[in-house]
């Protein structure tokens, strides 16, 4: 059944299955599907299932959110809710996303959909979106190894990482998993990657909400005329990390186009440094995204013996391990016990 968020009483009964969650000590929730009406349905205020299709979603994370507001009063601590529908009007209301159920291959509706998805979701609002990491559902395409690490370093750059263990299997087949002997160090260094960049990304988030500026944000808005026609497979993410993921199997070079100003390789700076506006192909390696921070950026992460950020482990500790890139034109003072990377 379906709950009707057309009237108050909807949402008062919602209201009551999220409080038992709570109460349980869940600190959050995915509000699964939410995008369809049946046909035959008639809500509280009239409407035809069909005539309350689009904005059902809409309806539905609103009445969420407002009763998750008044659990976390009670509660005192705040609560995640993960979204995957919506309709005009539900970005303010949909503070997680997630891109539903994708295909577990590289390109139509896999991997290169999910980075199409990424920036179409931040130029429509969303800040905070992730992926099942390895797809979903599995036909004609089937998860590899090669592609699961892919989708992993994609994952590690984006504002959400989350992975998917199984899905819809036609006909079934032993899936890849990441705890698996040739992903599991991939895995590792990526998800440890992710939380690194914690207070970096979050700090993108806070401008999100002040400016609007997407977290990961689609090289057009930042820099219009851009070599590379729809710039439709990298990204800014935050102000200075410029993100290239790999979506071809075997890959050994992509093309990259690089916005103004100096850009140094993240994981090799002593590479030349690449100056921008310009596109450049650029070798990748299989174990590696590539990443390029902006010259004279200072980008604090955290330690990478951080192993959790939830409030129930050990804490994190208030060391912060800076990586600076002074480029020809950069000028300041790094503090004591501080060195350039």
């Amino acid at each position: 059944g379906h709950y009707d968020f057309a009237v108050p009483a909807g949402a008062t009964a919602w209201g009551r299955i999220a409080a038992r969650v709570v109460a349980a000590g869940y600190d959050g929730w995915m509000e699964d599907f939410g995008e369809y009406t049946p046909l035959d349905a008639r809500t509280g205020d009239g409407s035809s299932g069909t005539g309350a299709h689009n904005r059902y979603p809409t309806q539905f994370h609103a009445a969420a959110a407002g009763e998750a507001a008044a659990l976390e009063a009670v509660a005192g601590r705040r609560l995640a809710r993960f979204v995957r529908s919506g309709w005009t009007g539900t970005a303010p209301v949909a503070p997680i996303v997630w891109g539903g159920d994708p295909t577990c291959g590289w390109g139509f509706d896999g991997l290169a959909s999910a980075v199409i998805q990424l920036l179409s979701m931040a130029a429509s609002g969303i800040a905070l979106w992730g992926s099942d990491t390895g797809g979903f559902f599995s036909g004609e395409q089937r998860l590899t190894p090669e592609l699961l690490v892919r989708w992993i370093q994609f994952s590690a750059f984006c504002p959400l990482m989350r992975t998917k263990a199984a899905g819809v299997e036609l006909p079934p087949y032993r899936r890849p998993q990441i705890w698996d002997d040739d992903v599991r160090p991939h895995w590792a260094r990526w998800s440890v990657w992710h939380t690194r960049l914690n207070d970096y990304l979050m700090a993108a988030h806070d401008e999100y909400r002040e400016t609007g500026r997407p977290i990961a944000c689609p090289l057009p808005l930042v820099e219009p005329g851009l070599p590379g026609g729809t710039l439709d497979d990298e990204y800014l993410l935050g102000r200075d990390l410029l993100v290239a993921p790999v979506l071809h199997p075997g890959a050994t070079s992509r093309s990259v186009t690089f916005p103004s100003g100096p850009w140094v390789d993240l994981w090799h700076p002593d590479r030349p440094v690449i100056v921008g506006p310009t596109r450049r192909d650029v070798a990748v390696e299989p174990d590696e995204i590539p990443v390029w921070l902006r010259g004279g950026a200072v980008l604090g992460l955290l330690p990478d013996t951080v192993a959790s950020l939830a409030p129930y482990g050990p804490g994190v500790p208030p060391r912060r391990d800076l990586w600076v890139y002074p480029t020809a034109a950069w000028q300041g003072r790094l503090g004591p016990g501080i060195a350039a990377r």
